[in-house]
């Protein structure tokens, strides 16, 4: 996961719960980050304004 981190590359690691789906396809549409619930994620989810 760092390593896609310092590419800036998008990163969800729990594709596996509900959260992290709305995570991956926000994440396609145009909201990068690194989302999921380990220590390598930033927020759970991308926020909304």
């Amino acid at each position: 996961m760092k390593q896609y981190q310092k590419l800036k590359v998008s990163t969800v690691d729990n594709i596996d719960m509900v959260p992290g789906q709305v995570s991956l396809v926000l994440a396609i549409s145009g909201k990068p980050g690194n989302y999921g619930i380990k220590s390598t994620s930033r927020n759970l989810m991308p926020v909304f304004p």
